[in-house]
């Protein structure tokens, strides 16, 4: 993929913005995907912003009208996004990134940072990022599968649990809890009495 730096127009699709907000001044993000609206308690600077909808319902419209230089999203999630986008505007790129599995998050980092001209300040936030992670690690490690508090994840709606497929599995295990729906592989929609049970057994 070829991406034309710098890079003066961005909208971020995907809903962990988080590492955009860090490495890239918010004046460059002119559009953002409707779940980063939502939580306006943790991202108040763009609730105001264009919502360009989300990976699974895309307003393309509202993406060509903002004169972008490139859009950020998934890599597991929209998959026919680049192939869209080349379609209707070639000359918008198209960069996939996770941001939410804890095992490739500082490689996406580092790259992130080559990308938005921003590597010395990623640099910066990887250090402060694995000196609060091996501080973590070193305290939950030796908790005994038995002692590890019991833990239910939703995801973005109603009795959807998170099982080991994605990252907030990991991110559990990470912080010393144990996933109540490991027997899943992905987000599942679950009946509400089966998560009582299992928070119980």
């Amino acid at each position: 993929m070829t991406v034309k730096k710098p890079l003066e127009r961005i909208v971020v699709l995907a809903g962990e913005v988080e590492p955009m907000r860090t490495l890239s001044p918010t004046d460059k993000i002119v559009g953002v995907g409707k779940y980063t609206i939502q939580k306006d308690v943790f991202y108040p600077e763009f609730v105001d912003y264009p919502n360009v909808g989300s990976v699974w319902s895309t307003g393309y419209e509202t993406l060509l009208a903002l004169n972008l230089d490139v859009v950020f999203t998934y890599a597991s999630y929209g998959e026919e996004i680049p192939d869209k986008l080349e379609d209707l505007n070639p000359g918008i790129s198209v960069v996939c990134f996770e941001c939410f599995r804890a095992e490739i998050y500082a490689e996406e980092v580092t790259k992130l940072g080559y990308v938005l001209g921003k590597r010395e300040e990623a640099r910066e936030f990887l250090d402060f990022y694995e000196g609060f992670m091996n501080t973590i690690e070193e305290r939950v490690c030796d908790i005994p599968e038995e002692k590890r508090p019991k833990i239910y994840y939703e995801a973005w709606a109603d009795y959807k649990a998170a099982g080991t497929g994605p990252g907030r599995h990991k991110e559990i295990m990470a912080a010393g809890g144990k996933n109540i729906f490991s027997d899943l592989s992905d987000i599942v929609e679950i009946d509400p009495e089966e998560r009582i049970c299992s928070q119980l057994s």
